[in-house]
């Protein structure tokens, strides 16, 4: 019924926060993917978790048919930096992850830009995330460098260039048209021991 996931403390917890709480919670115990994993600890999760989504970003909620959870999290930005449309939704917790934590963002403007780009252009966020992150631990080991990614310093940290690759990605061009192939693909064609910087399971992210 739905009045036991309104007195349930973790659906009550998801209907008023949304899954973006547990970057919070998961950084609290020692378990947030930070820097392609290298890292299980961020420091900047008050700019990218729940708290500053539900503070500052959200304008509703919403959920899946017939949910009475309804953990969906819709977000706008309307900055000097960013617009992003809130019919393109907002960014789980996954998606945080994956292109914050992850790639070393610490801007939930550039997470929430990131989110409309994949789901404007059909990516899965989570794979699309997890493949640029894996690019820059190949950079930032001197694996890869400036020849390949097409004149892009592709580090740790830099949100232009996740919503760049993002970009390339979807066209397939530039270093995106590797990069669209997914990190196990990539990383293969890379060699030069590529394949030590990827997470993946049977071939995904």
């Amino acid at each position: 019924a739905a009045h036991l996931c309104r007195e349930h403390p973790l659906s009550r917890m998801l209907h008023d926060q949304g899954t973006p709480a547990g970057i919070e919670a998961t950084n609290a115990a020692g378990a947030l993917a930070t820097r392609n994993w290298q890292s299980a600890t961020f420091p900047a999760t008050d700019k990218i978790g729940g708290a500053v989504l539900n503070g500052q970003y959200l304008v509703e909620r919403g959920g899946c048919y017939a949910c009475p959870v309804q953990c969906k999290r819709v977000v706008a930005v309307d900055s000097d930096n960013f617009k992003v449309d809130p019919r393109y939704g907002g960014p789980e917790y996954e998606t945080i992850l994956a292109f914050g934590s992850n790639c070393g963002v610490d801007d939930f403007e550039v997470i929430a830009k990131a989110n409309e780009l994949c789901n404007m252009y059909t990516l899965d966020t989570i794979s699309t995330g997890m493949t640029i992150s894996f690019a820059m631990a190949c950079f930032e080991e001197g694996l890869i460098g400036r020849e390949e990614t097409g004149g892009l310093d592709v580090r740790f940290g830099d949100g232009e260039v996740v919503l760049a690759l993002i970009e390339q990605i979807a066209q397939r061009r530039g270093f995106g048209d590797l990069l669209a192939e997914g990190s196990v693909r990539a990383a293969a064609a890379l060699g030069r021991g590529a394949e030590a910087h990827v997470l993946a399971v049977k071939g995904q992210e």
